[in-house]
């Protein structure tokens, strides 16, 4: 599930609220040495794409953490 995304995390019709740092929303998605990414979609940036979510695509900047191909 994605940070924020709003999906029920449980299944049971309970949602849980967006992610947020500073007052910016936050997704992400990490699967242990594949893909790793975070997006700050309001700032359009987006920190590591891993195997490049759809989400990450729309972003205007992308910054690379280290260069892992989890990360890249």
């Amino acid at each position: 599930m994605m940070a924020g995304s709003g999906e029920s995390e449980s299944g049971g019709g309970r949602k849980k609220g967006a992610m947020k740092i500073e007052g910016y929303p936050v997704e992400g998605l990490s699967i242990g040495g594949q893909e790793t990414c975070v997006i700050f979609p309001t700032l359009k940036i987006a920190f590591d794409i891993g195997r490049c979510p759809q989400r990450a695509i729309g972003q205007e900047f992308l910054f690379i953490s280290h260069g892992h191909m989890d990360h890249i």
